[in-house]
């Protein structure tokens, strides 16, 4: 399918940076490439699923950003969230705090198991996988496996994106181009 595809391009002096989004009401493609990364979605060709006569009047009816957001990082989550080291220090201590609380370790492997943790990498997923393998005997204790322990947090371009230019562009859309009410 060849469709026309219309481009929006952007400077954001308050936030430093440009964006270009661009909408294929033929083929149904939305993208958006900027200071923060690049994304795209596509919806198809047919808009009637979407409850809209093309994909520009659908995405001017959109108040919900992280439905686009999750579209564009379906099958990408590193794209979307990064490891947080202190908030999965935090969660293992508190661990090893509920253990000794509970009766379940001594004093003693409480300590142990803290100095364990002040010796593992907080500061990458894969420096943390690593140190805490080397010590999953001692550690298993507080958990099995690791990975339901790994918290995470919001990469800075998904916060911009969901937060900035996807709630901007929206209501760009409903004011001068679609005009309908939002």
């Amino acid at each position: 399918t060849i469709g026309t595809a219309t481009a929006y391009s952007f400077r954001f002096k308050e936030w430093g940076g440009w964006a270009i989004f661009t909408i294929n009401d033929g083929t149904g493609e939305f993208s958006v490439q900027s200071d923060w990364g690049n994304w795209c979605y596509r919806w198809g060709t047919d808009p009637k699923h979407l409850g809209a006569p093309n994909l520009t009047h659908f995405l001017a009816r959109m108040n919900d950003a992280w439905y686009v957001a999750d579209k564009f990082h379906y099958g990408r989550p590193r794209d979307r969230e990064r490891f947080d080291g202190d908030a999965t220090e935090r969660k293992f201590r508190l661990g090893v705090g509920e253990l000794y609380g509970d009766g379940d370790i001594s004093l003693k492997q409480a300590r142990e198991l803290i100095d364990i943790l002040d010796d593992l990498d907080w500061e990458s997923e894969e420096g943390f996988m690593s140190t805490f393998h080397d010590n999953y005997n001692d550690l298993k204790v507080i958990t099995g496996e690791p990975y339901e322990w790994v918290m995470t947090c919001p990469t800075t371009p998904f916060t911009i994106l969901v937060e900035a230019l996807l709630p901007f562009f929206f209501d760009y859309l409903r004011r001068e181009v679609v005009k309908v009410a939002a």
